[in-house]
């Protein structure tokens, strides 16, 4: 037998009280190390037990109360008694009398638990062991509760003298617990507020519990703004004193101020805003329309509140505006966009909204801002520009850059389909120098516009004519079947225009050079089929002009 197991059987177990050491972990969390005769039979433990965690082992109230005291003897270094009732398997109570003994071993740390049996007189003592347990652990919660309160608290009695005050309430009023218990409260308070907190307590020790705000100032440049509670203390039916909680509510109240001035800045930017400023909910309903509606909708801003963001809106523009006003909100990002709206008396503008949706700090959505802007003649000037982009300004007919791009349209929808049905014709006008020349450039400028005339009023309606620059125009004839049908077309052409016109004063007869060519296989490019079509224009003016060429490929012609 060792020396350990020796000393345990002589010493612990022979003890008739039950002995309990208890090893302090790392984590101030407690294990049974050892256990004697007389506790295995008081508390139900085993040997298995040995080396397990002390959580559940205790019973309900007493676990709390007894972790507790672990706690304070750890930090204390000081033994602590106490008497506890201590439920039995039977449903009976017993009572002991314990006591807790900080022992330090090898720089490790246990607890001696020592627990004596005491006698009783029957359940009613026991009871009482039970209720004066469960008071004292009432005591230090309340104690912590009061002690630890991120609020000021404090108690007076009947007279405004202090009975106690917590840590908060120290640092608060800038007076140590020891400066104020006993103390008349109101002394410390500057004049102007005695009468304000004087009229709440009496109203409190009559039995009104009272709820206020103040402004005390704790610094000579600072103010605290506080919300204050007075409740009755009241004992045995009668009130011996108040019981007060001051909140410091400064941060709020401040921030409350901060948004209501924002929100009066927002109000006053937004009705005198020539822009119309909205705020839309999380479902797109308008929450808030500007003055501004009215004059530049014609439409007053109640008749918006509540409505979708969709009201009035051109039906094109409707799925567009839904999608990114949920992408934003998922994404957080700001929106541009461009749609229709519509006017009482105007019909249908064109506006620009930016809209951005507003979070608070927990990410939740608040709101959405849009601000609208009318841009009409913006739309106008635009579409101005992009006329002129697209516009040969002396004939007004389409330019190259606006001819390729409808020839790359119809290539692309010939190889979708893969059949091809459309020619081109480049058009040369013969004699334009000599014109120019002889006449002076304004003679042949209106040579030039009556020309484009001809050509455009020998087309068809589907088919295109554009100027290239100088003398040369450009053709694309659509749903021809075949190369007698794009040969029909140039003799028309040749026949309008050549019939004899008059310019400021002078008869003269226009002819016209052209070169056709058709797509014999889907690979060739605009550009391609360009120069296919002024390659068979340069063969027809070699010809003598006033004629034509077609050209289907590098060698084939008709």
């Amino acid at each position: 037998m060792d020396q350990t197991k020796l000393l345990q059987d002589l010493f612990f177990d022979g003890i008739q009280d039950a002995m309990i050491i208890i090893r302090v972990g790392d984590q101030e969390d407690y294990y049974y190390e050892m256990i004697n005769h007389k506790a295995y039979e008081l508390t139900g433990l085993s040997e298995e037990n040995l080396g397990e965690q002390l959580t559940e082992k205790v019973p309900g109230i007493s676990r709390v109360f007894v972790l507790d005291k672990f706690d304070e003897i750890v930090h204390t270094k000081q033994s602590y008694s106490f008497t506890m009732g201590f439920p039995q398997p039977n449903k009976d109570t017993i009572a002991l009398h314990v006591t807790l003994r900080p022992i330090e071993l090898q720089d490790s740390n246990f607890i001696l638990v020592h627990a004596r049996q005491m006698d009783y007189k029957g359940p009613a003592e026991s009871q009482y062991w039970l209720d004066d347990q469960n008071l004292e652990l009432s005591r230090q919660r309340y104690r912590s509760l009061f002690e630890n309160n991120e609020d000021a608290i404090f108690s007076l009695d009947l007279d405004g003298n202090f009975l106690e005050v917590n840590k908060a309430f120290e640092v608060l009023s800038g007076y140590r617990k020891c400066e104020l218990i006993g103390n008349a409260a109101f002394q410390y308070i500057e004049r102007k507020l005695q009468q304000i907190l004087k009229k709440h307590f009496i109203q409190t020790i009559r039995g009104n519990a009272q709820v206020f705000e103040l402004t005390v100032p704790v610094k000579s440049t600072v103010k605290k703004e506080l919300h204050v509670t007075m409740t009755p203390l009241v004992i045995e039916e009668g009130i011996v004193g108040i019981y007060v909680i001051m909140k410091d509510v400064s941060e709020q109240r401040k921030a409350e101020r901060e948004l209501k001035e924002s929100e009066e800045r927002f109000r006053m930017i937004a009705e005198s805003s020539h822009d119309l400023i909205t705020l839309l909910d999380h479902d797109g309903n308008i929450l808030y329309a500007s003055p501004s509606y009215e004059f530049i909708l014609g439409i007053h801003p109640d008749e918006y509140v509540g409505q979708s963001l969709l009201y009035n809106i051109h039906e094109e523009d409707k799925n567009k505006i839904i999608s990114e006003f949920i992408r934003s909100i998922n994404e957080n990002v700001p929106i541009t966009l461009e749609f229709k709206q519509r006017h009482t008396e105007k019909g249908w503008l064109w506006f620009e909204l930016q809209g951005k949706p507003i979070f608070d700090v927990s990410g939740g959505f608040l709101h959405m801002v849009v601000v609208t802007r009318e841009i009409s003649e913006r739309k106008k000037y635009e579409e101005k520009l992009r006329t002129l982009a697209y516009q040969d300004p002396l004939t007004n007919l389409p330019n190259r850059r606006y001819f390729q791009d409808r020839l790359s349209e119809r290539l692309a929808e010939a190889r979708r389909q893969d059949h091809s049905n459309f020619a081109v014709i480049m058009v040369d006008m013969d004699n334009l120098k000599e014109l120019n020349d002889q006449y002076g450039h304004d003679f042949g400028d209106e040579a030039l516009r009556v020309f484009s005339r001809r050509i455009l009023n020998s087309l068809r309606s589907d088919d295109q004519v554009a100027r290239l620059g100088g003398d040369e125009f450009i053709i694309l004839l659509s749903h021809v079947k075949s190369k007698k049908d794009c040969v029909d077309v140039v003799k028309r052409l040749h026949n309008n225009i050549r019939k004899p016109i008059k310019i400021k004063g002078v008869t003269l007869t226009l002819t016209a050079s052209m070169g056709l060519t058709m797509p014999k296989t889907l690979t060739f490019t605009e550009e391609e089929m360009i120069k296919q079509a002024d390659k068979a224009l340069y063969q027809a003016k070699q010809s003598g002009k006033n004629t034509y060429e077609v050209l289907l490929t590098a060698d084939e012609e008709i």
